[in-house]
């Protein structure tokens, strides 16, 4: 199909319609490029300041397991990344010894050391946002905005081409039903 059927004379006021609506699709696509771009920038900016607040409201420690964590199921996909709940001590950013629980992988012995993010009042609390982490953020919105406003343009040219074919298809039956009986000399 061509995007504008130009002078022909068969072409009819919906062809034009759809190809001018197609053309909008392009259209669409080259605006929702800045405006993609603002979304990942705001998204960033927003990300980066949370990282930063993260950062500086909480400190990595070690915690030591005081049991062992669960055994790894190898039939699942992801099997070993698992992370689960194990009783562990900790020393608090001030110093004092602290008991619970930890998120630890599976397959660690009791005694085993693993890092821990705690915040200022000495709790673990989850890793801190990184950069990279707000990269990727600020990317997925970025390329989920763009991919949104060309899904929902390009769903509208195609629901359009899709009545207009419908009705030329009708109007099609209706000159047939007028015409045919001439044809067969009746």
């Amino acid at each position: 199909m061509r995007l504008l059927p130009g002078p022909n004379p068969l072409a009819r006021a919906g062809d034009r319609l759809v190809g001018a609506l197609f053309g909008l699709v392009w259209v669409v696509a080259a605006i929702g490029m800045p405006v993609a771009g603002a979304v990942g920038t705001r998204t960033h900016d927003r990300l980066s300041d949370l990282s930063d607040q993260q950062t500086a409201t909480t400190v990595p420690a070690r915690a030591v397991l005081l049991a062992d964590s669960p055994t790894s199921d190898s039939s699942t996909i992801g099997a070993g990344h698992e992370r689960t709940p194990v009783p562990a001590t900790w020393r608090a950013p001030d110093g004092t010894p602290r008991r619970g629980e930890v998120e630890a992988g599976n397959d660690l012995a009791a005694g085993a050391a693993v890092p821990v993010w705690l915040n200022q009042s000495g709790e673990p609390v989850p890793e801190p946002l990184t950069s990279g982490d707000a990269l990727l953020g600020a990317a997925g919105a970025g390329l989920g905005t763009w991919l949104a406003l060309v899904a929902t343009a390009t769903g509208c040219g195609a629901t359009a081409h899709v009545v207009v074919r419908r009705a030329h298809l009708r109007a099609w039956e209706r000159e047939w039903a007028r015409v045919e009986p001439s044809w067969r000399g009746g």
